[in-house]
């Protein structure tokens, strides 16, 4: 038998999207299987279930819950972004809308447009040294794009009303970067922070801070897992 592809769920092997169908991994096996296979085993059985694939039994702990596949759902961003910016060996694919330009406040945009605003695909570049690259939905960010800020950290991921919402990745001037969902402008939900020395935190956000179950790892080998509160471990 072929071994499972990543980008599908193990039980139901219907593929991943990042809009409706995002995989997640059974604690005690490791299996994937995306929410509304999980959702349906919840229903079933409140405090434990087999898990689809292997039958193994799993734990219904809501303290911890249960993870996204974050690497799955960030290659499913990176496909479609190709996809958008369309750039293969340096062929831009056409564009369905009508290409322009705008200056608006100094601030330069160049791409597709609707009733003289952004509207599709599109690059503005800011007066304050500042850029992004991706989709717009009446004259604001919204859908995929990457954004570099002026001191060099940068965003990839989704947008909502020009705001960081959805799953995203902000990597920071010192090479330390969050990789997770994101809630307009604030970490919110779950996510993983890598910090500059290597230590790492895997786990659950609430209003930019470390709030809820997760797992603090550090280079020498040493791991919390439990409960965090504004930050720090609680008890």
């Amino acid at each position: 038998m072929s071994e499972p592809s990543k980008r599908e769920c193990e039980a139901c092997h219907r593929p991943y999207h990042l809009e409706y169908r995002h995989p997640f991994i059974l604690h005690e096996c490791q299996h994937r299987i995306c929410q509304q296979c999980l959702s349906h085993q919840i229903q079933n059985e409140e405090k434990q279930f087999s898990c689809p694939i292997c039958k193994k039994t799993i734990k219904n702990d809501p303290a911890k819950g249960f993870h996204k596949d974050l690497t799955v759902l960030w290659a499913l961003y990176e496909n479609i972004f190709k996809d958008l910016n369309g750039f293969y060996n340096g062929e831009r694919k056409i564009l369905p809308k009508p290409k322009g330009t705008l200056t608006i406040d100094e601030n330069k945009y160049i791409g597709e447009l609707e009733n003289s605003r952004p509207e599709g695909f599109g690059e503005c570049i800011y007066a304050r040294e500042e850029k992004y690259i991706g989709e717009w939905a009446n004259g604001k960010k919204e859908g995929y794009g990457e954004y570099t800020y002026r001191d060099k950290s940068s965003y990839q991921g989704q947008w909502k009303g020009n705001a960081r919402h959805g799953l995203g990745k902000y990597t920071y001037i010192d090479g330390s970067f969050y990789f997770g969902e994101w809630v307009y402008d604030l970490k919110e939900g779950y996510g993983e922070y890598h910090y500059v020395g290597g230590i790492k935190y895997v786990g659950n956000w609430k209003h930019d801070t470390i709030n809820g179950f997760g797992r603090m790892s550090w280079p020498d080998g040493s791991l919390y897992e439990g409960n965090f509160v504004n930050n720090n471990k609680e008890g």
